[in-house]
């Protein structure tokens, strides 16, 4: 890839991630209206890194949709994409390392595997809460 194609390849994304602060900002999505920490990030991902609960429930309500969860050693991560006429591509939000909700422990299991054995962790929930 030569200099040049760098260049107008990262102009590009600052283009888009540039109207997609914009489009949050007119659409009442700011997270900075709510106080809320994150980072822009690279194709216009906007990210919040390791909130703890009550600031992970903000998040979900300041960006009302649905939001797709999953789990990663003992933490959650959740992932809201909304799809936008005006942009070419979708808009994403992520929780990254958010605390899991009350009703959820982490539990520590020992796995086998042949030639060794690991531990590992995981959420169980007694609700579907997010």
């Amino acid at each position: 890839m030569t200099t040049e194609k760098k260049i107008n390849d990262l102009v590009e994304s600052i283009k888009i991630s540039t109207d997609r602060l914009a489009w949050y900002i007119k659409h009442n999505l700011d997270p900075r209206l709510a106080g809320l920490d994150y980072e822009l990030m690279y194709g216009g991902l906007l990210d919040f890194n390791q909130p703890d609960r009550e600031t992970t429930l903000e998040i979900i309500k300041r960006f009302p949709g649905k939001w797709q969860k999953e789990e990663s050693r003992g933490m959650m991560h959740y992932m809201l994409v909304l799809t936008e006429p005006i942009f070419d591509s979708i808009i994403r939000l992520r929780i990254f390392n958010g605390k899991p909700p009350p009703s959820c422990k982490v539990v520590v299991e020992e796995v086998v595997i042949p030639e060794h054995k690991e531990k590992r962790q995981r959420i169980v929930c007694d609700t579907e809460e997010l």
